[in-house]
């Protein structure tokens, strides 16, 4: 639904009413979407997580002509301990008797013909639904917010669309605006020898921060996070150990594409989102 306002107004009796109201709408027909992330709990440790959610943009960023100009994520939306959403148990009554696991497991499974069969064309009006459902309206879960702080930082904004369902947010950005897009770079690889200097000789080399890598690659896509390389931007060369060039299926001056996470000596993220609120994230977002 896109979430706007209709205002009625009569001249003749001075009167004047903004209403809220919900369109159902198809405006991210075409676009990109972001989906689920889920790490399994034995190969959560650190900057996992944060690899995970950040080099889907590395990709983006190497194939671009792969993906829309718009990017979208649903956010998940408010629901209780026993997973019922109060937005959808509004409509439950009044419109689609199905309860909401049974609506959710349809929807991912692409059987959406029900939409169109039972869901209400017309605007709905939102003071007259249940205080319980309209107050849910835009928000996120509890559980999702940090997956939400992670995408704002990368420069996704809530333009006013919700889900269907359960009335959760959605966030769009154009692709060339994400951060994680517009400050990676792509450059050529040096192989250097396989040797692993201290923290101190890194940082006084401008090394040691850490960095996400990837190949430019499709089918044999690969990434990792990592300290031990070195960026020269005056030759436009990123110097990687042969270990690390060899897991990556990178070859001696070939391509590869990488951006800035943290310092290896503070580990502070870029994004400056602790890395247990950003864990919670991968498997809380929708």
């Amino acid at each position: 639904y896109h979430r706007s306002q209709v205002v009625h107004h009569s001249p003749e009796l001075n009167l004047l009413r903004r209403l809220e109201v919900l369109n159902m709408c198809n405006h991210y027909t075409g676009c990109s979407e972001i989906c689920t992330l889920f790490l399994r709990p034995r190969f959560r440790r650190a900057h996992a997580g944060k690899l995970l959610s950040r080099v889907r943009f590395l990709f983006m960023a190497q194939h671009p002509q792969r993906f829309a100009e718009t990017v979208i994520a649903e956010m998940r939306g408010i629901s209780d301990e026993g997973g019922q959403s109060p937005f959808w148990d509004w409509l439950r009554t009044h419109f689609v008797d199905l309860d909401f696991s049974t609506v959710t497991r349809m929807v991912g499974t692409g059987d959406n013909g029900f939409i169109a069969d039972l869901m209400p064309r017309h605007p709905l009006y939102t003071h007259l639904m249940d205080e319980n459902a309209r107050a849910v309206i835009g928000q996120v879960h509890p559980q999702t917010r940090p997956a939400l702080t992670m995408l704002e930082a990368e420069g996704f904004r809530h333009n006013g669309y919700v889900d269907l369902f359960d009335a959760g947010p959605t966030v769009e950005a154009r692709l060339a605006d994400i951060r994680s897009v517009s400050t990676s770079v792509g450059c050529r690889i040096q192989i250097v020898d396989d040797v692993q200097p201290t923290l101190e000789e890194w940082n006084r080399g401008g090394q040691g921060r850490l960095l996400a890598i990837t190949n430019t690659e499709t089918a044999n896509f690969r990434a990792t996070v990592t300290s031990a390389a070195r960026y020269l931007p005056a030759h436009n060369l990123l110097q990687v150990p042969a270990a690390l060039a060899k897991s990556l299926h990178l070859r001696n001056d070939g391509e590869v594409r990488f951006m800035e996470l943290a310092t290896a000596q503070s580990g502070a993220a870029t994004t400056a989102i602790p890395l247990r609120q950003q864990q919670e994230a991968i498997h809380a977002h929708r």
